[in-house]
């Protein structure tokens, strides 16, 4: 898969857990984001795929603050 992409998909998804909340002094995002990396980068997901889980990050509601 095209680093480019991942790249991409692993910043959506940090906007997506900013946006909600999620991090916190028991969750850091430089830790969290840097498994997530890792994640990501084991799991070696397909062009669609990392379609199909932008789109979802895409559907949380409300996006806007």
């Amino acid at each position: 898969m095209h680093t480019l992409l991942k790249c991409l998909s692993i910043a959506h998804f940090a906007q997506v857990l900013e946006h909600i909340d999620y991090f916190e002094e028991k969750r850091p995002k430089e830790l969290l984001m840097r498994r997530m990396r890792r994640f990501f980068g084991r799991a070696e997901p397909e062009k669609e795929e990392v379609a199909i889980f932008r789109g979802i990050l895409r559907n949380i509601q409300p996006f806007k603050k």
